[in-house]
């Protein structure tokens, strides 16, 4: 493998990683906002999520 073809998998590597902090990060703040929409009684709130 060139060095070129290296340097695209890390890319490539790092890509996918930081998508998947990103998605449990999403994830977290979904849940963070759920609990309190639900207990708010609001149907409106818990269903913008």
């Amino acid at each position: 493998m060139s060095e070129i073809e290296e340097l695209r998998a890390a890319v490539a590597a790092l890509t996918d990683r930081v998508r998947e902090l990103e998605d449990h990060r999403e994830i977290g703040a979904l849940v963070a906002r759920y609990g309190p929409a639900v207990d708010s009684g609001s149907g409106d709130a818990a269903a913008e999520l």
